[in-house]
């Protein structure tokens, strides 16, 4: 007779461990075997998922995917949480990005989340990408050792420099990004 899972009350078959796939699984993922139950509509898996930790976000604490999205499964479907929440409230919103003025992505809150072009949203972008050694959106060092600036906007590159030091260019770049950005929040909030 073949091995089977040792989850009180599962009668799947065997895996590793002791248990089936679908325990094991979730086992390696969070550490326990407790299976949440599955959501049928987004409004029962935002019920099922979400917690309000007090810092105005409502949290996904469901499926995610590798970059930490929040995902659901409805009706056979898989989407993400936000995209679907979106389309439920406002209608389709495909040509479009769902951003997350709050810059949380595990964040399902509807006042925190916007419809934006492409271009838009990579403006609002939250740091320095990370082949950049200086830590600095927009900064870079050259061999003659000082610093240098630049800013993207609808395919044209601002040059901006020479600077005697990476944060009189950190300051140039803002500056120029406030000027030119619409969706720029967090350049906004650190303004100097």
């Amino acid at each position: 007779m073949a091995r089977l899972c040792e989850v009180q009350d599962c009668d799947r078959k065997h895996v590793a461990k002791g248990m089936c796939q679908r325990h094991y699984e979730g086992y390696r993922r969070n550490g326990h075997t407790d299976l949440r139950p599955k959501a049928t509509s987004l409004a029962e898996a935002l019920r099922l998922y979400t917690v309000d930790n007090g810092n105005g976000c409502l949290t996904w604490t469901g499926p995610v995917n590798e970059h930490g999205r929040p995902r659901t499964s409805i009706d056979g479907t898989t989407q993400y949480v936000h995209r679907a929440l979106w389309q439920y409230v406002y209608g389709d919103a495909s040509d479009y990005e769902i951003d997350h003025a709050c810059r949380n992505v595990a964040c399902v809150r509807l006042n925190h989340l916007r419809k934006l072009a492409r271009t838009h949203n990579l403006e609002n972008h939250s740091g320095a990408y990370s082949n950049n050694r200086l830590g600095m959106r927009g900064v870079h060092q050259r061999r003659n050792g000082l610093y240098y600036g630049q800013v993207y906007h609808n395919k044209v590159r601002y040059g901006l420099g020479p600077f005697n030091s990476a944060e009189e260019a950190d300051r140039a770049v803002t500056a120029k990004r406030n000027e030119l950005y619409t969706y720029n929040d967090i350049d906004k909030v650190r303004a100097f």
